[in-house]
């Protein structure tokens, strides 16, 4: 009779435990957690529920308190907090994945064979590339447009230099922007050799080639958002300062967060251009639980790589 007493209470304290676990999606255990709390403390076990972590600890204080159908062992795994990316275009980072990508080119004619390949698989009407670094070439020199000539006579080519703030462009480009030898380069540069421009465009004169680019499309646009935000998490980043975004943009964000279509963590800075300022100044500081809207991107100066930023010298 003690026994089966000393069973009851047994029973009825393991089922009373069972009862008050709370329940969850998922529990990871044997993994090695950086909190990044005031003393950098480790953990090995975590509780998620609705996607957010709910609590941390040792794998027996969260085995105690949770209880879920979904139990991962970490075997060890590292697990960070998410990263957040403090300064990038997240949103022009995925457009140029719709775009040729020319990072790593070691020269012209490197560039002109990936064009040719890009060609061959989009058949686009207007090649947009982006990524080119003269800085990585044998020859340290700007192109021209002559080869890009050369190899696409009839069809615009604008292909954007690695920090943004050049681009090189074929006569054909140069033709549908109206740009000429005469034309102005305030707040830049249009360079010009044995009487035309060579293709080299820096800053400002920039923007007289960009309106000359059509316009991409919703689809394209959502591609783009959707395509950057997966190597965003694969590189274990959750959020992203964008710096430099137009109010459609912003819209599509919210839309397709508010949607749970799209998860990252975005704050947005607002290009600033009249029309921008005017409009948020009004509307005030926008937040919702994945986006943050409050602030300006303001242009002050070119950047070095291209050539275009104001230096002085101290000599």
């Amino acid at each position: 009779m003690r026994y089966i007493t000393l069973f009851f209470v047994l029973f009825l304290l393991i089922s009373c435990d069972q009862k008050n676990k709370i329940s969850v999606d998922t529990i990871i255990t044997g993994a090695t957690i950086y909190t990044v709390n005031n003393s950098f403390e480790k953990a090995s076990a975590m509780a998620i529920d609705e996607g957010k972590i709910i609590a941390i600890g040792t794998n027996g204080e969260i085995s105690k308190q949770y209880e879920s159908k979904n139990t991962i062992d970490a075997k060890g795994k590292f697990i960070y907090p998410g990263l957040i990316d403090a300064h990038c275009h997240f949103y022009s980072y995925g457009l140029s994945l719709q775009e040729s990508d020319l990072r790593g080119t070691k020269s012209m004619n490197e560039i002109i064979s990936r064009l040719k390949a890009f060609q061959k698989d989009k058949n686009p009407t207007f090649i947009v590339g982006n990524g080119w670094d003269q800085n990585d070439w044998k020859v340290k020199k700007y192109p021209t447009k002559a080869d890009l000539d050369v190899a696409f006579p009839d069809i615009p080519v604008v292909l954007n230099r690695i920090d943004g703030h050049a681009i090189i462009v074929n006569s054909k480009a140069l033709k549908l922007a109206g740009i000429t030898k005469d034309t102005k380069a305030d707040g830049g540069q249009i360079e010009i050799a044995n009487g035309e421009p060579t293709g080299i465009l820096v800053d400002n004169p920039m923007e007289l080639v960009f309106k000359i680019i059509p316009k991409p499309t919703r689809k394209t646009q959502i591609a783009a958002l959707l395509d950057a935000e997966k190597v965003m998490f694969d590189y274990g980043l959750t959020t992203v300062n964008d710096a430099g975004l137009d109010p459609d943009i912003i819209h599509l964000m919210d839309s397709l967060q508010k949607a749970k279509v799209m998860k990252l963590n975005v704050y947005a800075m607002i290009t600033a251009n009249q029309k921008n300022i005017d409009l948020y100044l009004k509307k005030g500081i926008y937040k919702t639980d994945n986006l943050n809207v409050r602030s300006f991107k303001m242009y002050g100066d070119g950047a070095l790589g291209s050539r275009g930023a104001c230096t002085m010298s101290l000599s």
